[in-house]
């Protein structure tokens, strides 16, 4: 199974869009999910879109994930502003060129956020927070009480393997 597909799934990502700063791309892009996910639905598919009003089409037609480039960029802008620099870190840290990457890691059992970050450490790893059922969670304290269904977020040099 490829890291972050869901269970059965074949990875498959596209990007479309002949211009990304065009919404009409997100039509194109649904087609192409409406496509794929029809022909075979166990494809993990991972999809651009621009328009945030894109999003919920494009789950209705199956997609697992949506990257909405049009989110980013206010978040950017102001990080830059109040943090000068932040942009090269996001690069960095996003990027698969050299350097650090975040991974998100699955966790084999029930244990705390403290020993989970013990054995991060022990493979070159910052672990960052956790993503629970209920969504991310970042700086959560070392008592924190994880169980297998969680899956702790790394800043590292290499994808680890279940903790």
């Amino acid at each position: 199974m490829a890291p972050g597909c869901p269970k059965g799934k074949q990875p498959r990502w596209f990007k479309s869009c002949e211009n990304p700063s065009d919404p009409g791309s997100d039509n194109l892009n649904l087609a192409i999910v409406l496509a794929i996910e029809g022909r075979n639905q166990n494809v993990n598919t991972v999809v651009e879109c621009v328009d945030q009003a894109s999003e919920e089409l494009l789950r209705k037609a199956g997609c697992d994930r949506i990257v909405c480039t049009s989110r980013f960029d206010a978040h950017f802008l102001s990080q830059e502003l109040m943090n000068p620099g932040v942009q090269e870190v996001i690069d960095d840290l996003l990027s698969a060129r050299e350097g650090q990457q975040i991974y998100i890691s699955s966790i084999r059992e029930a244990t705390t956020f403290d020993e989970v970050a013990g054995r991060c450490r022990e493979e070159g790893h910052l672990a960052i927070g956790i993503c629970t059922p209920d969504g991310p969670r970042m700086n959560v304290g070392g008592e924190t009480p994880l169980t297998n269904r969680d899956r702790v977020i790394t800043i590292g040099p290499h994808r680890l393997e279940s903790l």
